[in-house]
This record gives C-alpha cells, sequence and structure tokens, in this order.
C-alpha cells in the first residue's frame, strides 16, 4: 500500500476532501525524520565527548593517544565508520496534528556508512571532509494493532487503516566539510535524501539540501560542556501528487535554528545531554508560509563499550505555523536506543 492515496479523517474535518493533503506525504515525513536525525547528532557529539575527556572511559584507551583532556586532544580519524542504530520510542502524536491526536510505538531503524576522504590543517584550524549514505526505516503500530478511519483516493470511499500503512524509508547520500579551530566548529554539506512507501519502496518525495552551521564550544568543567551553535539550510523539494492548486515544489523551505545544548559526564558509563533548539522556517514553494518550532529534549547516553552504546530520550517539540495545509501542534516522543559503530 502507498502512503500518498490515504488521508486522516481529522484532515478532511479540518481543510475539507481537497485540502486535506496536509498528511500527505512529504512535510509530516520530513518533519519526523529530521526529529530523529536531530537526535543521532546528539548522540554523536556525546560520543566524541566520552573519547575525549578525562577521566578514561576504556581499559588502555590513553595507551594511543596519550593523557586526555577536554576537546584539546585530537583522536586519529578513521578512514571509514560504518554505523547502525534502533530507536524505539511512543509518540503521542504521529500525523503532527492540532485535533485527535492519534499515538503510536515507532521503531526507526538505521544503517549508515561514511568514508572520511580527507583531512590536513588549514588556517590554524584542522579540515575534514567526508561522504557517506544513510538509510533509515520508519515503522509504526508494532504493538498497536488498532485502525483509523482515513479516506482512500484510490477507492474514493472512508476504510479502516492499520497504523502500519504509513510506514516509510528514506535514503540519504550527503557531503560534509567540518572545520574545527580551538572550541570553533563551522560546517558545509549537501544532502540528497528521497522518501519511499515501505511496501514497494515507491518514491514519493525528494529533496536537495545545503546546509551549514556554526557553533562554538564551551567547557564548564571537567566533565561538562556547553555548545551554542546556528545551523541553516535551503531544501529544494519535489513532492508527488501535491494538493490542488499547489506545485510539486510546495515543500520548498529554508530553515535557520538556534541550538543550545549542554553535555555533562556523570560516570565512565552515563553522560547526560540536555538541549533546546528554536527553529524558523520560511517556506518559498506555492505554499507561502512560516513555521515556528520549539524542540526541548533530555536524554542519557551510555556507552558500554568504544562501539556500542545505550540511550535513553524524551523529546518536546511545539510548532505554530500560518499555513494553509498543516495546523499547530504539539509532539512528545520518549523511548530507547541502542547503536554499533565500527571504524578502521
Amino acid at each position: 500500500m502507498r502512503v500518498i492515496p490515504l488521508i486522516l479523517l481529522t484532515s478532511i474535518t479540518a481543510f475539507g476532501v481537497r485540502n486535506a493533503s496536509a498528511q500527505l506525504p512529504g512535510g509530516a515525513q520530513s518533519r519526523q525524520l529530521e526529529s530523529v536525525e536531530q537526535r543521532l547528532a546528539m548522540d554523536e557529539l556525546a560520543a566524541k565527548f566520552t573519547l575525549s575527556n578525562a577521566p578514561s572511559l576504556f581499559p588502555e584507551e590513553d595507551t594511543d593517544i596519550g593523557p586526555q583532556s577536554v576537546l584539546k586532544i585530537r583522536p586519529r580519524q578513521p578512514r571509514v565508520e560504518l554505523f547502525a542504530d534502533a530507536q524505539y520510542f511512543y509518540t503521542d502524536n504521529m500525523f503532527l496534528s492540532d485535533r485527535n491526536e492519534q499515538s503510536s510505538d515507532v521503531l526507526v531503524s538505521t544503517a549508515q556508512g561514511v568514508f572520511n576522504a580527507v583531512r590536513f590543517p588549514i588556517s590554524g584550524g584542522d579540515f575534514v571532509a567526508r561522504v557517506g549514505y544513510r538509510h533509515q526505516w520508519f515503522d509504526y503500530g508494532l504493538a498497536d494493532h488498532s485502525t483509523i478511519n482515513v479516506f482512500d483516493f484510490n477507492t474514493g470511499t472512508f476504510r479502516q487503516a492499520k497504523l502500519n500503512e504509513f510506514d516509510f524509508n528514506a535514503g540519504t547520500a550527503f557531503a560534509e566539510s567540518i572545520w574545527k579551530r580551538d572550541n570553533w566548529v563551522a560546517g558545509l554539506a549537501f544532502d540528497y535524501q528521497r522518501l519511499m512507501d515501505t511496501d514497494s519502496y515507491h518514491e514519493f518525495y525528494r529533496e536537495l539540501t545545503p546546509r551549514w552551521g556554526l557553533s562554538r564550544i564551551l567547557p564548564l568543567c571537567s566533565r561538562s560542556v556547553l555548545r551554542v551553535g546556528y545551523e541553516g539550510d535551503y531544501r529544494v523539494t519535489d513532492t508527488d501528487d501535491p494538493p490542488i492548486n499547489f506545485n510539486s515544489n510546495f515543500n520548498d523551505r529554508t530553515d535557520h535554528s538556534l541550538v543550545i545544548d549542554a553535555t555533562y559526564i556523570l560516570c565512565k558509563y552515563a553522560i547526560a545531554q540536555a538541549y533546546y533548539r528554536f527553529q524558523f522556517t520560511h517556506f518559498t514553494g506555492s505554499e507561502r508560509r512560516e513555521d515556528y518550532l520549539n524542540a526541548f529534549g533530555l536524554a542519557l547516553y551510555c556507552p558500554f563499550t568504544q562501539k556500542i552504546g545505550l540511550r535513553f530520550f524524551v523529546n518536546y517539540d511545539i510548532l505554530e505555523t500560518n499555513g494553509q495545509l498543516v495546523t499547530d501542534y504539539n509532539r512528545l516522543d520518549t523511548g530507547a536506543g541502542l547503536n554499533l559503530t565500527v571504524r578502521f
């Protein structure tokens, strides 16, 4: 079953059948994917601090790089990194709606490979460029077999649908460069992303995204750091079967975010994180709208070994919008994740 022919009954109630495409693929799935990727980025940040802060977390860790201190030691750059991750969590609003919110359990599986192409000093700092590919699968309702009322465009009728009919997956090819000097980090990246339904891998959404960012890492003590940063992007999109009176580029947009996060090493097996993100989104395609997102999160990251890590997290998002096809929403996600990283 393709995801795209289904519309939530709540969307029809809010917008009418022709304008109910607020819940069609594209924007909602992209938002959900972005939230998961931000959690993965926080995990990667915690892992880096784990490996670069005293005291040592693993036996004989210091024999290769010497005594460690906060954000000063540069570990050897691996040429290839392979990463696998599974997040299982509860969300109280899987369709990002402001009415009749639908809760669900969600399993997000991620497989990623990265090739670190070059690394060299420049302008008093350290420059790294890498390329990679990431694939992610979103599976809903593994433990919840309830049904919801939807309008099916294939038949032109209402029917009951299981939550797993909204499963989708995403493939992302990316290239990025990072420049670090002292406690400053600047980055530039390009992503090409495809969203597909899980049954037939039919592609229903594409986006090409240049990204840029600048952050400052502020050591607070020997066990904690504060990071303040700006992140921006521009998304050139193409959505299959756009709503009537809208073009396939109606999801084109630019995002600008202020990010503040704190990381504290509780012990060698536990790292606490807290973050806040304010994101302003301006849509430039056939739907002219502006979104304001406030996102809050807490996480506990537990590195069992240098390769395996477990985490527990809770996130809360508040979005306000003036769009025609979407509504304001609040969303709570809470769950756990397990990842494996292999570097060589």
